[in-house]
């Protein structure tokens, strides 16, 4: 929501007409009786009626001012990353007959990063300062680490220590950047799953959030400030030898109401020849053996 060209400034004034004895002061109605929303008009679920939607790179805005001063001028102070982008108000316009202002597009990629913006209307500020964040959209994942994880509670209890588990982190990569989407806005990685048993026997499928994860501390519903995930635990128990067991398993990530891959199916094969020893691999970036 930057500007091109300032095309020009107006500063709001007060004003008062003295007659004879009576004083009649003309004053702008309250900035609390104005309202202010910013709405993501694709993903409404990344929408804060306090602070300003956010929005992944592509989603279109829809900004209001409603109830303000009818046909007076509307201007902005806006910040980028913390640096100003507007050093005077911007003027936008002015609001119609009445008081009403909107301002519509698309956040492409060149505006990524996070915002700060003061709206006014007749130099009063309307609503808010809005606070919000335009990120890259997620387009990918890299294998940050491969840890072997603790067997699931399910497997000791039940004797099962053939096979191995193990701890993946991940890093989502945006489309723009091609670094991790680091950011305030929740991401929810998930996975839709195929299951095999030994001899690559199908075993089912199930669709589910990937975190939380009982008994794995690093395990969350959301990925990290700095966009990466856990996916723990990956792998197969058994209480018998097996070979060609595992899953093929797809991962997107959920933005607000936007579901966006990843990574496309990845069949990972797990082995087991004694207690306490197996190994896995997706043949392509996770390889593990205990």
């Amino acid at each position: 929501m930057e500007c091109d060209a300032c095309a020009q400034r107006v500063v709001g004034r007060w004003s008062c007409l003295t007659a004879i004895s009576v004083l009649v002061l003309f004053i702008a109605p309250k900035a609390q009786s104005q309202t202010l929303q910013l709405a993501n008009a694709s993903n409404s679920g990344l929408d804060d009626s306090e602070y300003g939607a956010d929005f992944v790179e592509g989603d279109s805005f829809l900004l209001t001012i409603s109830a303000a001063t009818p046909n007076a001028s509307v201007t902005l102070l806006e910040w980028q990353n913390g640096v100003s982008v507007t050093p005077s108000p911007y003027y936008w316009g002015n609001t119609d007959s009445s008081g009403t202002f909107q301002l519509s597009n698309t956040e492409t990629s060149n505006f990524i990063g996070s915002y700060e913006e003061k709206w006014y209307v007749n130099g009063v500020q309307v609503g808010n300062t809005l606070e919000f964040e335009v990120i890259d959209k997620p387009a990918s994942l890299t294998v940050s680490n491969v840890a072997v994880a603790s067997l699931p509670s399910v497997c000791v209890q039940n004797n099962s220590t053939y096979g191995i588990e193990v701890d993946i982190l991940y890093n989502i990569i945006g489309a723009t950047t091609g670094m991790n989407i680091a950011t305030t806005v929740p991401m929810t990685p998930y996975e839709d799953v195929n299951w095999y048993g030994p001899n690559n026997t199908p075993d089912g499928s199930s669709s589910n959030n990937i975190g939380p994860a009982s008994g794995y501390s690093d395990s969350s519903q959301y990925a990290s400030g700095a966009g990466t995930f856990h996916d723990v635990p990956v792998g197969t128990c058994a209480n018998f030898a097996f070979s060609d067991a595992g899953q093929a398993q797809t991962i997107s990530v959920w933005i607000g109401n936007a579901e966006y891959e990843v990574r496309p199916s990845t069949r990972f094969t797990t082995n087991s020849s004694a207690p306490g020893h197996g190994s896995i691999t997706n043949g392509l970036d996770v390889s593990a053996t205990r």
